[in-house]
């Protein structure tokens, strides 16, 4: 016999005998233990000699057994423990143990079963076995307390007169029925929530900073907000908090993200959306990767206002029992409140049983339940709402139990065993979706929520199920699948077209500029060597050749200008977009020397985009109102803005040349040039470049004007799209 205890701590919280033979699992399990922090006393047997000496000396809190050693087995050691200390907690903590077998010691009274390569649901099954000898415990003592009342209360009772007697089985018949009453109200209420609790849970995650992952559709119900609410307010329940619950809270979110807890349980008080004040019972713990990096807290909600008014009635009964001895001395007092007692439970029980019958009225949904709790027999019942789903009645079922069996798809069947398989092993399931084969012969999906009750053994007595018709969803999901392949080889098509234009824009760059420089070049170099040997005729076509060589490079300058602003990756900040104007026109004197033009600039407020992108819209916008006024003895330029609902609209006024309104499409077309424009110098890409930049920025732009009356250039910036994405 071996003993070992915890070397951090000289604190023992309790003791645990351990039936194992292998030192190396017996360290294993013990440094689990202390990894959760578990403060304990281990003894460590191998033969039936040293465990029998083991209980016979007692003072154990909890029983850890290996299933099969040399010289003993952990059945026999089972059996043992429930002749000889039949309330310490039994766990098998075994290497390979089956279904069938892990059942059996379930059946035997063991407590749980842990397998030792899934050593992490060790902790939680340790603290589920104290936490369940603890409040039996609390039951023995309060019934022992009870049971001592009730002698006293008779030992009274016989020293009373016959009237008195009399009056007393009078009161005992109304306690009788109270008890009954007390009794169909618990039934009644038990299968109310066998009903309603599917899915009543309020599931959460949250990452390591605070931020909700995950937060399911049954907080609505429970809070009065919807998941995305919480989503979006990570400190939602903190503001819905009860004030005066509303630093226990604060001080628990704080201490589970320094990673100072790990399983912690709370109960606080929340104010629901319609103003109801709800009890609330907080369980999390924290959650890690296989690569143990930490991936937050998962937590799970429940709503006990029901058990809190529960505990308070029963605060309140232990106070009339206190004051029972008192109450004795007016029998007719106190058989008046037992009365009086009796009439509200059957008011209670009435309105419990109209709630139940409500509930049952309004599922429509369809449900069955497999009952597991007669060793060896398995009943299951179907709900009517079988039929709209499956088109068979719940007579069919009965008649058929493999009828349910038969309807899964075979495709599908694999996930349906797989997920009983789990619940049977006593692990909870998620949803699963899958197909069944209607008495129409007709295949439709369904979701199936699979829920599981225990009985105070922790033995799968029974589990149910909530199927819900989702073939409309899934038949949306894969017309979104299909559009989504669509969509994809658009991009994948858009994506190769880029790729052409990226390849035509480098062979414009260089197999066609350069060819045209050396051409320019060898123009230059004839005026310059052989101007005075050529006659005006030979240098007119050479100026010709001149000025059209440069017309090429600028036409091939605007087009990589125009597949840049395209390509060119945006990189937002505030702009002030009055500094950039004056900036831009002192850029653009050149333009205007000897001119008589009058800038009317106005106060314009800040842009948010790319401030080079942006700077070449004004560029573009007011190098084409300088150039195309050129004809006017006086020219008008002015530059301002307006607000419309959440965009920022900047213009271009000036009093040029215009354009005829009804070509204005045609403005923003690349290499398009209005008639009355060829007679200025440009290759009509410009407005082009402007137009591909504002809407790159989330914009759009338009024009408006008239021939020989100017013409006023509009664009928009959005002033939240960029900043928000």
């Amino acid at each position: 016999m071996e003993k070992s205890s915890e070397k951090r701590s000289s604190k023992i919280e309790f003791r645990i005998l351990h039936l194992e033979d292998d030192q190396n699992d017996a360290e294993l399990v013990q440094e689990t233990l202390l990894s959760e922090g578990i403060t304990c006393d281990v003894v460590r047997v191998e033969t039936r000699a040293d465990f029998f000496t083991s209980l016979e000396q007692g003072g154990f809190n909890i029983i850890l057994a290996d299933y099969a050693l040399p010289q003993f087995d952990g059945l026999s050691a089972l059996a043992m423990v429930k002749e000889k200390c039949p309330d310490i907690p039994f766990i098998f903590v075994s290497g390979a143990m089956g279904e069938e077998l892990a059942i059996e010691t379930l059946k035997n009274g063991a407590t749980d079963y842990v397998l030792k390569h899934r050593l992490s649901r060790l902790v939680p099954a340790v603290h589920r076995a104290i936490i369940e000898v603890e409040e039996r415990n609390k039951r023995k003592q309060a019934e022992e307390e009870l049971r001592k009342y009730h002698e006293h209360l008779e030992e009274l009772i016989e020293d009373r007169t016959d009237e008195l007697k009399k009056t007393n089985e009078k009161l005992q018949l109304e306690i009788m029925e109270r008890k009954r009453s007390e009794e169909a109200l618990r039934i009644s209420e038990e299968k109310f929530r066998t009903v309603a609790d599917f899915t009543y849970d309020w599931e959460e995650w949250l990452d390591p900073y605070g931020k909700y992952i995950y937060v399911s559709p049954s907080c609505e119900w429970i809070t009065g907000y919807c998941s995305d609410e919480f989503l979006a307010d990570p400190d939602l329940v903190i503001k819905i908090t009860h004030p005066d619950d509303r630093d226990l809270v604060e001080k628990h979110f704080r201490e589970i993200l320094s990673g100072s807890i790990s399983i912690h349980n709370m109960d606080f008080r929340i104010i629901k959306r319609s103003g109801e004040e709800r009890w609330i019972s907080h369980c999390c713990q924290p959650v890690y990767g296989k690569d143990g990096n930490f991936l937050g807290r998962r937590a799970s909600n429940r709503d006990i206002s029901d058990r809190k008014e529960a505990e308070e009635e029963l605060k309140q009964l232990t106070n009339d029992l206190e004051r029972f001895n008192v109450e004795l001395l007016t029998i007719n007092d106190q058989l008046k409140a037992e009365i009086e007692i009796r009439i509200e439970t059957e008011k209670a029980l009435k309105e419990s049983q109209e709630r139940y019958k409500s509930m049952v009225s309004a599922v429509t949904t369809y449900t069955y339940s497999v009952d597991l709790s007669k060793a060896g027999a398995i009943s299951t019942q179907h709900s009517v709402g079988c039929i709209p789903v499956t088109g068979h009645n719940p007579e069919d079922f009965k008649s058929d139990p493999y009828l349910w069996h038969k309807m899964i798809y075979p495709d599908d069947r694999m996930i349906v065993e797989n997920s009983i398989k789990e619940i049977l092993d006593g692990r909870e399931v998620p949803p699963i979706e899958h197909r069944i084969i209607r008495r129409d012969g007709k295949v439709v999906w369904v979701r199936n929520t699979m829920v599981t009750h225990y009985d105070v053994g922790r033995r799968l007595i029974r589990y149910d199920s909530l199927i819900e018709d989702i073939t409309e969803r899934k038949q949306a999901e894969e017309e979104i699948q299909k559009l989504n392949r669509v969509l994809q080889q658009k991009i994948t098509e858009l994506t190769e077209a880029n790729k052409e234009l990226d390849a035509f824009n480098y062979s414009v760059s260089h197999d066609l500029q350069t060819p045209l420089t050396v051409a320019g070049g060898f123009v230059l170099r004839l005026l310059k060597n052989f101007g005075d040997k050529l006659d005006t005729s030979a240098k007119d076509m050479l100026h010709i050749i001149l000025m059209h060589v440069q017309k090429a490079e600028r036409l091939i300058k605007d087009l990589l200008a125009f597949s840049r602003s395209g390509r060119q990756q945006i990189k937002a900040i505030d702009i002030d977009i009055g500094n950039l104007v004056i900036t831009v026109l002192d850029e653009l004197k050149a333009l205007t020397n000897g001119r008589k033009i009058q800038f009317d600039i106005k106060p314009l407020p800040q842009a948010y985009g790319d401030l080079a992108l942006i700077k070449q819209v004004f560029v573009n916008l007011l190098s084409n109102a300088i150039k195309f006024t050129s004809s006017k003895d006086t020219a008008f330029v002015e530059v301002g803005y307006k607000v419309e609902e959440n965009e920022t609209i900047y213009y271009v006024k000036d009093n040029g040349i215009g354009f005829y309104p009804q070509h204005v499409n045609e403005l923003f077309s690349p290499f398009q040039r209005l008639s009355g424009a060829k007679e200025y110098e440009g290759t009509g890409v410009g407005l082009s470049i402007v137009q591909r930049i504002v809407n790159r920025h989330g914009g759009r732009v338009w024009a408006e004007g008239k021939v020989n009356e100017g013409a006023t250039f509009y664009f928009s910036l959005s002033n939240k799209s960029l900043r928000n994405s």
